[in-house]
């Protein structure tokens, strides 16, 4: 193995980045990564606009729309008395919630009838909508039990005896990894993969074929001496180094920055985010060897990963889709690195943890360089005839 000539070519490719090149492969995607993780900053919905619909205008009646205001998850904002206002409120998008109190609601109550309390929230959202239900419960089971409580306490029955009663099932639940519903902890994490592997294949989608574009392709063959791999390898090299310096200022810059939750080894994430790097580096020359044609093959490499971050299962399970989608899905590196990504930071997983992860990612990273190095031997080939 010639180091000399791999130093050459890969010097020259350095050399040959343009500024726009250089920034659109690395500052670029931090800046998005930066924009995405900045609009989740919050972390967690509050003060959700509510809207009580009170047609009992009674104590208890208010007692309950006190209790809604003070959740910290909603804020009710107004209060209607017509049932008309309900589906304008919701097109006027000024409301995620409306609680609706019966006329009856307190004179049930008085006479031990059972009362309803209807919730019509806005679904178009599915994690407002679920927190708001999810509170919503929380409050009228907190609202039910007080009432009853005071009832049994009324009837001299002590609170140590009604609670029982109230409350004869205890009901204590635990949410693990995410415990406080954060949007940082959910969606960032996975955002940043794949913008990180969309500008990977992006930038060196361009690398071989922008050698016939600038009819520069026959100095790299005389540089190299017709050796594919000595090509290869110094193509690889500055691109693995620049994404390798960009995966240490995302796992220890942004995610310190924006308190990402990291619970597993940054050695693994590590190893597992050089996997996906050299994975991409080599379907980026592979794509580059193939097509000549600068703007096919970056639309190719576009269409293939548009629909990556979708069949991954981040936003929706692969077990619950149809068989040739989880096909597709397992057919994309992407799918397994992100799978053993969010065990890692949400679940500390181990090496061992994620091992069928890992094996598939190694798989993927010998047939994309086998794939590539003979597209670039053919390439090599043809143009020397």
């Amino acid at each position: 193995m010639n180091l000399t000539t791999i130093y050459r070519v890969a010097k020259r490719e350095f050399r040959g980045m343009s500024r726009i090149s250089l920034f659109i492969s690395t500052a670029l995607p931090l800046i998005l990564i930066l924009i995405f993780n900045s609009i989740y900053e919050k972390e967690i919905l509050r003060e959700l606009p509510v809207v009580v619909y009170d047609c009992d205008r009674s104590e208890l009646s208010r007692k309950l729309t006190r209790l809604i205001d003070a959740s910290p998850s909603m804020e009710v904002i107004d209060s209607y008395f017509s049932i008309d206002r309900i589906e304008e409120a919701f097109k006027d998008g000024n409301t995620e919630a409306i609680f609706f109190i019966p006329s009856d609601f307190e004179h049930s109550i008085k006479r031990g009838l059972q009362s309803r309390i209807i919730v019509y929230k806005n679904s178009s959202n599915i994690i407002t909508s679920n927190l708001i239900l999810k509170d919503a419960t929380t409050i009228i089971k907190t609202f039910s039990a007080g009432v009853l409580l005071n009832k049994f306490e009324k009837n001299s029955l002590s609170e140590k005896l009604a609670y029982p009663l109230v409350n004869p099932i205890k009901i204590e639940t635990s949410s693990l990894y995410n415990p406080n519903y954060s949007y940082l902890s959910y969606l960032p994490p996975g955002l940043i993969a794949f913008t990180l592997q969309i500008a990977i294949m992006l930038s060196t989608s361009l690398i071989i074929n922008s050698e016939f574009s600038g009819k520069t392709f026959g100095d790299l063959l005389s540089i190299s001496h017709l050796d594919t791999a000595l090509i290869f390898i110094g193509k690889f090299l500055p691109y693995f180094t620049l994404y390798f310096l960009m995966s240490l200022i995302i796992l220890f810059i942004i995610f310190p920055l924006y308190n990402i939750t990291m619970n597993g080894s940054y050695i693994i994430l590590l190893l597992l985010f050089i996997i996906l790097i050299a994975i991409n580096v080599n379907s980026g020359i592979l794509i580059s060897s193939l097509y000549n044609n600068q703007l096919f093959a970056t639309e190719l490499t576009i269409f293939i990963n548009t629909p990556a971050f979708i069949l991954s299962g981040f936003t929706f399970p692969i077990w619950a889709m149809p068989s040739f989608h989880k096909a597709l899905a397992y057919l994309m590196p992407f799918t397994y690195f992100l799978e053993a990504f969010i065990k890692i930071i949400r679940a500390g997983a181990s090496i061992f943890d994620i091992s069928s992860e890992l094996a598939a990612l190694v798989f993927f990273t010998i047939v994309t360089f086998a794939a590539a190095n003979i597209a670039l031997s053919y390439r090599i080939n043809k143009s020397i005839r």
